[in-house]
């Protein structure tokens, strides 16, 4: 008679290493979009995060101020023996990426190169005007360095208005108000004249002075042209539509774009034609911004083009999106609440989304999509518990996104207020919500 064997239990297969590769990727995908401290890390893990943050600057392809911002904040926390801990060969490509794509990262003889990308974190490093892998179209140092007696623009803090206030006046030794180019700068980049480009980005430097004409001067321009002539109507049309919070003063918190688009409707609503613009475009400024415009715009011949390019230069260059960038990266609900703890929780939270899409518009291109305001919500909200469930749940809009979050914490203050008045109401809402 044959024995019958007993039935076996299948091994459970372990996790296989594409698997696992999944959930490390995922793992690091969070510490990248949450802050990633390598104090709090293992040595393995944060050669893993290196590895990831190189990953995605390829990817995205990102290149000069840019690359050096994100590279800034993506390795905020970074030491010297962080980098050590890293795979060397990792580094140096890292090292070559940044370089080839407009950073500089130092690269001399004997100096490791954790050292470099450390050093590179602290501050946007100039390029030596003698290194071989400086970029053809930036400007000499010689043309632009400002004198040694005057402060650079890095002691400027644009995130604080009184400063701006306080000191704009003093245009000669403001490192705000913009030095004028030397006249032996030839730029790699020469616009067609009837319709120079708006677009950031280009080597194209105005070269028109920086100075108010003499009084003689300006009388003559003004009126032997005849732009000031044959729209008086629709330039006081213009002003009377205009409110004052419409009105661009080139605070920090403000965006020239968006003030603009606001110009141009009202314009355009008041019949100003295309070439009066430049002759219009005082009436969309206020405050420094219009004393900006009185002091170094007033009386040129500068198109509309121009006009734009000049203010966008003036009012918002590489620190002021480098602080923008910064401000929208310390957002969160958490410290929102913090600051108003007598307001309700979904009353804050419709002012951080307010505040998050009026710093979104000073930010570069790449960071003003639907895609990122919708991640930085999610990343502001991720540490409170109320709004777990509504971050988790699958929505096709920013709107819905908000309307969840507000209803989870509309719901939570309910249930809180319920429960210190009678805890036994509590029960009741747990039910209904469960029947729901």
């Amino acid at each position: 008679m044959a024995h019958s064997q007993a039935p076996t239990v299948p091994d459970v297969p372990p996790l296989s290493p594409a698997s696992n590769n999944d959930l490390i990727q995922e793992e690091l995908k969070l510490l990248y979009n949450t802050g990633f401290n390598p104090a709090l890390q293992s040595k393995s893990k944060t050669s893993l995060y290196v590895t990831y943050v190189f990953d995605v600057y390829k990817r995205q392809a990102w290149s000069g101020s840019t690359l050096a911002i994100q590279f800034a904040e993506d390795f905020e926390d970074f030491k010297q023996e962080d980098f050590n801990n890293c795979d060397k060969e990792t580094l140096i490509n890292l090292r070559k990426h940044m370089r080839r794509n407009g950073v500089y990262v130092s690269m001399k003889r004997f100096e490791p190169v954790a050292k470099a990308l450390a050093d590179a974190i602290k501050d946007e490093l100039p390029w030596p005007e003698l290194d071989k892998d400086r970029p053809n179209n930036l400007p000499l140092h010689t043309s632009i360095t400002p004198p040694k007696n005057e402060p650079s623009s890095s002691n400027v803090n644009p995130t604080i208005e009184s400063k701006y206030v306080n000191n704009y006046h003093s245009q000669q030794h403001d490192p705000f108000f913009p030095r004028p180019v030397q006249q032996n700068f030839r730029s790699s980049y020469t616009p067609n004249q009837q319709n120079p480009s708006l677009l950031h980005g280009t080597n194209y430097i105005d070269q028109s002075p920086n100075t108010l004409p003499n009084p003689e001067e300006m009388i003559s321009k003004t009126y032997n042209s005849n732009t000031h002539q044959g729209f008086s109507r629709e330039l006081m049309s213009l002003n009377k539509m205009y409110s004052e919070e419409n009105k661009y003063s080139g605070l920090p918190t403000e965006s020239f774009t968006y003030k603009f688009s606001i110009f141009i409707d009202l314009a355009s609503k008041s019949e100003i034609p295309q070439d009066a613009l430049p002759t219009a475009f005082s009436t969309m400024l206020k405050g420094m911004a219009l004393e900006y415009y009185y002091s170094c715009c007033q009386g040129s011949t500068l198109t509309i083009s121009q006009l734009i390019k000049r203010f966008q230069e003036h009012f918002e260059g590489e620190e002021h999106r480098r602080n923008m960038l910064r401000e929208w990266n310390k957002i969160n609900l958490r410290d929102m609440f913090h600051k108003n703890p007598s307001k309700e929780k979904g009353f804050v939270f419709n002012e951080m989304v307010q505040i998050l899409r009026a710093t979104q518009r000073g930010l570069d291109q790449e960071y003003q999509t639907d895609s990122a305001l919708r991640n930085k919500i999610i990343s502001a909200c991720s540490n409170i518990p109320a709004c777990s469930s509504a971050i988790l749940q699958q929505t096709h809009s920013i709107s819905a996104l908000c309307n969840n979050i507000y209803a989870a914490l509309e719901y939570n203050e309910t249930a809180i207020r319920a429960e210190s008045s009678d805890p036994a109401l509590i029960l009741e809402i747990d039910d209904y919500s469960s029947r729901c």
